[in-house]
């Protein structure tokens, strides 16, 4: 059965970045944390958005007709030429890329993936961010500060293996989108793309680790972050605070250390 369009707001953020953009020939980097370059990035609220038709459910439905899925397909296509038209006149507009779990939603929606390409998608920066988990656990250094209050662990830099890894992740998103999608993708995510997992491994990055509050018999530790970064490019700095699943989650490589028992002790600040 044919499912309806529906119009939905595309929104157009306006990204800052502390150091600039960096540039598509560039091969990589992690998404904020020791696995990728979305996270360096500093969004800034703007945009107006444009309001474009796609439809309202997946680009792909096995049991619609082929005539059906190839004209929502179409219909995909043709939205997508039209933000990169609206682009090119001066209208900044950039689409997402990376979310908090995987693949961020609005990256679905707008090129209209099915749930298989969306899943093949959710796998293949699975896999990227534990590549680069690995290289960080591999490459960093962890010690406790004098008194044992800090844990303070230095990531460097893995510009040679990040490459590969980069044109890795990028070949399964255009293996997936095809080159009429693929096309648009380099116009309007391509950039933000390339800041993932830490702009794929080119920043040097120094995180400074406290305990907010302590672990009691009914609640897990939560931890205070510092995060200085410098690349090519600039740098850029955080401060945040995480419970130990959080920490887990974002940052496995703070949790890594601090399970082998770089554990600081409370009363850091």
């Amino acid at each position: 059965m044919k499912s309806k369009p529906a119009l939905i707001w595309v929104i157009c953020l306006g990204l800052g970045f502390a150091g600039g953009w960096l540039s598509r020939g560039t091969s990589f980097a992690p998404a904020t944390s020791e696995t990728s370059r979305a996270d360096s990035l500093r969004v800034v609220a703007q945009p107006v958005a444009i309001m474009i038709s796609p439809p309202s459910g997946p680009a792909k439905d096995l049991s619609e007709p082929a005539d059906s899925a190839a004209a929502q397909r179409s219909q995909v296509v043709s939205d997508l030429n039209t933000l990169v038209g609206e682009r090119k006149r001066g209208l900044y507009i950039a689409i997402p890329v990376f979310g908090a779990d995987g693949l961020e939603p609005t990256f679905a929606k707008v090129y209209g993936l099915s749930p298989e390409e969306i899943s093949a998608l959710n796998e293949a920066i699975k896999a990227t961010k534990g590549k680069f988990t690995a290289l960080a656990i591999q490459t960093a250094k962890a010690e406790l500060s004098a008194d044992g209050s800090r844990l303070v662990v230095e990531v460097p830099s893995v510009t040679d293996q990040g490459g590969g890894i980069y044109d890795q992740l990028l070949q399964s998103f255009e293996g997936v989108l095809g080159p009429d999608r693929f096309q648009s993708f380099n116009a309007l995510s391509g950039a933000i793309f390339d800041t993932g997992f830490g702009s794929f491994g080119i920043w040097n990055t120094r995180y400074e680790v406290s305990v907010a509050t302590p672990k009691t018999a009914t609640w897990d530790a939560t931890y205070r972050i510092t995060m200085n970064s410098t690349g090519p490019n600039g740098s850029s700095n955080g401060n945040f605070t995480l419970h130990q699943n959080g920490l887990s989650t974002q940052y496995p490589v703070l949790s890594h250390f601090i399970s082998a028992g770089f554990v600081p002790k409370p009363g850091g600040k």
